[in-house]
């Protein structure tokens, strides 16, 4: 039988500031300067964009392909049609037509798109991107306290979660 630990509500905000410390410290350019997160620069490898890549183009993660030619146009969809009054059912500029909201790569109906709704794009996406990192390492530290190991152990655990390449 597991014991339920309750933290003192002074703790979970020092854990959230923690954690908002530490994904500012991640991408300091997005949080302090405005930048976006994007791998837009991997268009320049592809028509009609090839012939307009600048002199100095930074180096690409050829792994992060999605981002830029899936996440991003889906987003932009979704947001568009949903500020329109419309539900995004169904997409007519993929193949023959694309059932969008059944798309799970759209996230249409996700929590964290509402984000995307509410703030000029593409300035949501660094919110976008960091919002299921801070939720998951909350209730990462929450999961752990709930084992009863300790205060400690319960915050290992929330900032692992948040520092995780693969979260």
């Amino acid at each position: 039988v597991t014991r339920r630990f309750t933290a003192p509500r002074g703790l979970d905000a020092a854990f959230l500031g923690t954690c908002l410390l530490l994904v500012a410290a991640l991408v300091p350019g997005a949080v302090l300067r405005g930048e976006v997160l994007s791998q837009g620069q991997l268009l320049f490898g592809y028509a009609p964009w090839q012939g307009h890549a600048p002199a100095a183009v930074p180096p690409v993660n050829a792994f992060l392909v999605d981002p830029p030619l899936v996440f991003y146009p889906f987003l932009v969809f979704a947001v568009d049609t949903v500020r329109q009054g419309h539900f995004p059912v169904w997409s007519a500029g993929l193949y023959g037509g694309h059932p969008f909201l059944a798309s799970f790569q759209a996230a249409v109906c996700s929590p964290f798109t509402v984000i995307a709704y509410l703030l000029p794009l593409p300035f949501a996406t660094v919110p976008l991107a960091l919002a299921p990192l801070v939720v998951g390492a909350l209730g990462m530290r929450k999961f752990v306290a709930s084992l009863g190991v300790g205060e400690a152990a319960s915050w290992y655990g929330g900032l692992a979660w948040l520092l995780n390449g693969f979260a």
